[in-house]
């Protein structure tokens, strides 16, 4: 593969907060990249720790560096406000905890234009406290363009397609009418299939650029109240629109829908932090609806076994029991 020369602007957009442990890792992998035409935004969302004087001595460094400084408002508002400043072709989303190849900007620039794409999907690497694996160790094909649909049938699989925006180099003009959902977690899942319908070629690549740190206390991995609750909101907001944009996909998506309403209610049942409490309850019992409903609703292949997610606690139960035999 011809590695591109860097005539084509990249901003690279960076949410940050709560990072301090982590930022000067993060912030050197991108500013230390063999892709030099870079845009670098640096959004602090009101960070309590030291992430402002440590985005501020970057912009120092760097003068491809843009630092922003709000009140907390979330990834969302983060991200949106970014993209509104964007000034680059192609865009590229990294969070303030992980880092990335320093020859990753180079390597997707060059397949994005090679197969003339409007979005590229690498792999990448979980990184812990003690070790780095990749996430998809089998994976090892040639480049694979695909059209909309057949991207948002690998994503439904959720292995090596995923909602990850760190994983994608995408071109600006996708996220003219696209903005992330403010005032949720799970904005990646609520935003990608959106961003996939946008596009006309997506390229799959095998290479593992990013290296995804996973955090005891991150949101992905904390089970309150309000992100249980933005969970199944994005199940939900995703399950509409992958139907309404990929009528095709309607099987997989509603078997999609069903495995993360099962997800959601079990770990309402055993990982909520606020378990017992009035509200508690009251979304247990509309995750129990809302999975019945999807259950009974369910006319694809393997219906019965689907059909039993209906009886989300006699299947929780036997679970459980199964694990303890």
């Amino acid at each position: 593969m011809a590695f591109s020369e860097p005539n084509k602007k990249v901003t690279v957009i960076v949410p940050v907060y709560g990072a301090e442990q982590y930022l000067d890792e993060c912030i050197r992998s991108i500013s230390d990249q063999t892709y030099k035409n870079l845009e670098i935004i640096l959004v602090d969302d009101g960070s309590k720790d030291r992430c402002p004087e440590i985005v501020d001595s970057w912009a120092l460094l760097d003068s491809r560096i843009r630092v922003v400084h709000q009140e907390n408002q979330g990834v969302s508002v983060a991200r949106n406000r970014a993209l509104d400043m964007a000034t680059g072709d192609y865009l590229a989303f990294v969070d303030s905890d992980d880092h990335i190849d320093t020859k990753m900007i180079e390597r997707m620039v060059a397949y994005l234009e090679e197969y003339d794409v409007d979005m590229v999907n690498c792999q990448f690497y979980r990184q812990y406290d003690t070790r780095i694996e990749k996430a998809h160790p089998d994976y090892d094909e040639e480049p694979r363009v695909l059209d909309p649909s057949e991207a948002v049938s690998i994503l439904l699989d959720e292995k090596i397609f995923t909602n990850y925006f760190f994983t994608k180099l995408i071109k600006a003009e996708v996220f003219e009418e696209i903005r992330f959902p403010v005032g949720r977690f799970f904005e990646d899942a609520a935003t990608m299939h959106k961003v996939i319908a946008a596009c006309n070629k997506i390229c799959l690549v095998k290479d593992n650029f990013c290296y995804y740190r996973i955090l005891d206390n991150s949101v992905s991995h904390t089970k309150s109240l309000k992100n249980i609750g933005d969970a199944l909101w994005a199940a939900e907001y995703c399950h509409e629109g992958v139907v309404e944009l990929f009528p095709e996909h309607k099987v997989k998506a509603d078997i999609l829908y069903i495995k993360r309403l099962y997800r959601d209610y079990f770990d309402l049942r055993e990982k909520c932090t606020s378990k017992g409490t009035t509200e508690h309850k009251a979304m247990l019992k509309k995750t129990h609806l809302l999975l019945q409903r999807a259950a009974l609703s369910y006319r694809g292949p393997g219906r019965l076994k689907y059909l039993s997610y209906s009886f989300p606690a006699l299947r929780y139960f036997l679970g459980r029991l199964v694990r303890i035999i």
